[in-house]
Parts: structure tokens; C-alpha cells; sequence
């Protein structure tokens, strides 16, 4: 089942694909759509995505059409905010 959010970037993602993007884009895209399409880990997909398109925004390559949707998945929003819950958990086991 596909959370709000998850819907919100799948949209984006459809609407961004109908728009003038440079081929690595779309491909970046297409993947990430499949992933959402198939239900995948969302944090891992929005990992993905920053790390393919960081390189693309970094050196003023980003389509127009893209910029929005780049500073959407790298805010604070969008991060996985369990970072370390697993270390906590571990920890607190092991008495």
C-alpha cells in the first residue's frame, strides 16, 4: 500500500517525465517510477534518487522542470528519520 507521500512523489514523478528532460533524467526517473510501481522501499528509493540527481544539481545540469522536485526529496520531509533506531534497539538488548 502506497503512503501519501509515496503518492505525492510517484505524481511528480509522471508529471516531470511528460516535460523536456535529458535522457540520464528520464532514465533516473523511469527507474524510480518502476521502483514505486512495484512497491519498493520507499527511503531507499529517495536515497537513490538524491544520489543520482545530487551529481546533475551540483554541476548546474538539472533540467528546470527538475529543480522543484530535487529540493523536494532532499528536504527534511523526506528523510528517513530512524537513523540509528536499530543501534539504540541493539543496545539496549544486549544488558
Amino acid at each position: 500500500m502506497k503512503t501519501s507521500k509515496e503518492d505525492e512523489i510517484l505524481t511528480d514523478i509522471v508529471s516531470i517525465l511528460k516535460e523536456t528532460i535529458s535522457e540520464k533524467e528520464r532514465e533516473i526517473l523511469l527507474s524510480s517510477k518502476k521502483e514505486l510501481d512495484n512497491h519498493s522501499y520507499f527511503p531507499k528509493i529517495i536515497s537513490t534518487l538524491e544520489k543520482q540527481l545530487t551529481p546533475l544539481a551540483v554541476s548546474s545540469k538539472l533540467s528546470k522542470p527538475l529543480a522543484p522536485f530535487y529540493l523536494k526529496i532532499t528536504s527534511h520531509r523526506f528523510k528517513y528519520k530512524n537513523f540509528g533506531g536499530g543501534l539504540i534497539t541493539a543496545f539496549g538488548v544486549a544488558r
